[in-house]
Order: structure tokens, then C-alpha cells, then sequence
């Protein structure tokens, strides 16, 4: 940031605009960032939305399986973003260097949010994993898919999910 907290309040800045001011200073400077390394691809811009918009943590290896994005393709798509901390293995998670970069690209890729839900949705519900379906309510709550949410919670779906032995919590 180019002012110090010590030249805002010197300046006569008010105490409450202090964040303010430095929120608009690191927003120019996310811009600049995002700018020089534009997403310039349908790929990049899915796996930037779904790192920003899903507060859940995921491996390239995730990426690929609700995406449909090959390993190989996630890594070209994101190999030059200086923003990202990108795992050597297809395991580790894949990542912000910041929360606060995180939520400004999750402003710029806003529109991308219904379509990643979605995806993140169609993947639950195929997979195998009962653990991976246990999440699969909050996400439906999120995408505002309330009849669907009410149907696995209906008595039925508790039913045998406490059958199966499962927690209903995660």
C-alpha cells in the first residue's frame, strides 16, 4: 500500500474511514494483479470461481471430478496466476495467497457462482462417497434448490442414512 497507516491518520483521515482507505487501496492493487494476468479462458475462469466461491478447500484431483477438467489442463490454466498457491502434487490443495484476493475474485466471478454450485451439486450426487453426500445440503441451501433440499431431508432419506449408519452431520 502506498500511504502508511501512521501518513493516513496524519493526513486527518478519520479512525472509522482508516479501513475504508485501505480496503481501496488493496482493491487497486488486486486490480492491477488481475489485469496484468486476465483469465482468458472458460477453465481458468471455472477453477478461479470455484477456489473463490466454495470456502471449502480442494486438490487438483477434486477440481477434476467436479469440474471435468484434466489435471493437466487445471495446472496450464493456473500455472501463471501469482495469486494461487498451486499444490506440486495433484493431492494438495490448490489455493489464494490471500482470503482477501480470494474474496475479490470471488466479486469479479460472480456470475460464475449458480454454475459452479451446480457443478459442485451434480458432483455430489454422483458420487460413490456417502461422506462427500453429507455436504450435499449446504450446497443445495446455497443454490437456493429448496425442493431438493427438502427432499433428502425428507423422513425417508434420514431414514436410511441413519440406517447405513451415518452421521447426519459433518
Amino acid at each position: 500500500l502506498s500511504l502508511s497507516t501512521l501518513d493516513i491518520w496524519a493526513i486527518g483521515l478519520p479512525a472509522e474511514n482508516l479501513l475504508d482507505e485501505v480496503t481501496k487501496k488493496a482493491n487497486s492493487l488486486y486490480e492491477i494483479e488481475w489485469v496484468s494476468t486476465a483469465p482468458s479462458s472458460l477453465d481458468q475462469m471455472e477453477v478461479l470461481a470455484l477456489i473463490a466461491h466454495d470456502p471449502i478447500k480442494h486438490s487438483i484431483r477434486d477440481l477434476e471430478l467436479i469440474l471435468g477438467i484434466s489435471p493437466e489442463t487445471i495446472r496450464h490454466a493456473v500455472s501463471d496466476l501469482r495469486f494461487l498457491r498451486i499444490p506440486l502434487d495433484n493431492c494438495g490443495d490448490i489455493d489464494f495467497t490471500t482470503e482477501a484476493f480470494r474474496k475479490f475474485v470471488r466479486g469479479k466471478l460472480q456470475d460464475y457462482r449458480d454454475r459452479i454450485y451446480e457443478k459442485i451439486i451434480n458432483s455430489l450426487l454422483s458420487s460413490e462417497s456417502d461422506q462427500k453426500k453429507i455436504q450435499l445440503p449446504t450446497y443445495l441451501l446455497e443454490a437456493g434448490r429448496f425442493g431438493d433440499l427438502m427432499a433428502y431431508l425428507s423422513p425417508e432419506h434420514l431414514a436410511q442414512m441413519v440406517a447405513s449408519n451415518q452421521p447426519l452431520t459433518s
